[in-house]
């Protein structure tokens, strides 16, 4: 019975533990990678994880960079109004 016991808190605790990890790596490949696809598949993995903030931070900055390159590369004073509209703190 003590074995069964030691063997149910045990399982809860090694698979709290294998997650954090798994959340960390998956943390360090999205930032290593530093793509919109990579952090956003941290995210869909683990919505509410301990990096999430910071994903969402680092999505809207590779968002904001994408849609300037995007205004650059149009070159019309409506695109850059348009990032300006949609960025107006930049």
């Amino acid at each position: 019975m003590r074995n069964l016991l030691i063997t149910l808190f045990a399982i809860p605790a090694i698979l709290s533990v294998y997650g954090c990890a798994s959340m960390q790596s998956r943390w360090v490949e999205a930032s290593s990678k530093n793509t919109i696809e990579s952090f956003e598949e941290s995210l869909k993995r683990y919505s509410e994880g301990s990096y999430s903030n910071q994903a969402r931070d680092m999505l809207k900055k590779l968002y904001e960079q994408k849609d300037w390159k995007t205004a650059l590369n149009m070159n019309t004073s409506d695109a850059y109004q348009e990032f300006i509209n949609k960025y107006p703190y930049s």
